[in-house]
């Protein structure tokens, strides 16, 4: 398993450092989670495969997924024809579908989008726990002490207690925390 940051700058990206996105390569296969500007330049830069399967967005700030536009169209160049599959949160259908509508050319590939909420793991939801890995769950919930935004039930879990520079580029008024 590899995983590349190709980008950790917030909404603004610096000479050494690039907008939001993370690639995660395991067996030939490389997840994306968040499309920032420039992100397909990082790929290239740092070795990260083009035959993406999925993309995954922590929420829709500009900087987490203009990137996703240039990304989809460089892939309809480069004569892809499998499905990409891109998951967000609410409101996922209706701004991923806006900003492929971008420009004039069409995507040459299916594009699956999918809203998933907090929470809550995506699948068919037929899986069992054991009592001992529920029990270790609940442990790791009671350990970081994670709380939820109370204006939306689609929000990114954040720690109790962080303020100041700790809080990410939103000012606070997301939910999303740098470490």
């Amino acid at each position: 398993m590899r995983l590349t940051f190709l980008g950790t700058s917030a909404a603004r990206p610096t000479v050494e450092r690039n907008v939001s996105s993370l690639a995660l390569q395991r067996e030939g296969e490389t997840f994306l989670f968040d499309c920032g500007e420039g992100t397909q330049r990082q790929m290239m830069r740092y070795g990260v495969s083009f035959a993406l399967s999925e993309i995954f967005f922590t929420h829709f700030h500009a900087d987490h997924f203009l990137g996703m536009i240039g990304l989809v169209r460089t892939l309809g160049l480069q004569g892809r024809e499998e499905p990409l599959k891109l998951y967000g949160p609410r409101g996922a259908k209706q701004v991923l579908n806006n900003a492929l509508l971008l420009g004039v050319e069409r995507v040459p590939f299916a594009v699956e989008i999918h809203e998933v909420k907090a929470g809550r793991p995506s699948g068919s939801g037929t899986a069992t726990r054991s009592a001992r890995s529920r029990r270790n769950m609940e442990r790791a919930r009671s350990a970081t002490r994670w709380s939820k935004r109370s204006d939306t039930e689609d929000s990114i879990p954040r720690r109790r207690g962080l303020s100041g520079s700790r809080k990410a580029h939103c000012g606070g008024n997301c939910s999303v925390v740098k470490r």
